[in-house]
């Protein structure tokens, strides 16, 4: 209903469509960077979280969001819902080519513990940090959630 707009792009590449380069490609269309108007304070807050936390491995493993875990008590008080205190940061990491996967987070964050997590941010298996380090496995095409205990 109403009026509908499309956008389509050719990308000429070699080899197949299973390219980490060719996945990137049409990544960066259809999410294109976009210039936001913010303060001091908001740069130097997100720089220092963004720039602090990497993921090493293979390009078909893509980190693709980075924030703060909703049940925060910082964020929302001492709300008698909020699940727990202190800080954490959630990660949110795939396999984007359908071949399993071995990658690790690096940060240099005070991180204290590590936990795969469901999509509702509840911790389901506690992963081993080493020097600021969590080693992940990926299968197939798998999704994964991570929190980063501060």
């Amino acid at each position: 209903m109403g009026k509908q707009f499309f956008q389509y792009a050719i990308a000429p590449h070699k080899g197949g469509f299973s390219e980490a380069a060719v996945k990137q490609a049409g990544y960066n269309f259809n999410y294109p960077l976009r210039v936001v108007a913010a303060t001091k304070d908001d740069i130097s807050s997100s720089n220092l979280v963004l720039g602090s936390i990497k993921l090493e491995g293979p390009r078909n493993v893509v980190l693709e969001t980075i924030k703060r875990a909703e049940d925060d008590a910082e964020l929302h008080g001492h709300y008698p819902l909020t699940k727990r205190d202190g800080q954490s940061i959630i990660l949110r990491v795939y396999e984007s080519l359908g071949g399993s996967s071995n990658a690790k987070v690096v940060s240099s964050l005070p991180v204290k513990k590590a936990f795969k997590t469901n999509i509702l941010e509840d911790n389901e298996q506690e992963l081993t940090v080493t020097n600021g380090e969590v080693a992940i496995s990926l299968k197939p095409f798998e999704l994964m959630s991570i929190r980063l205990q501060l």
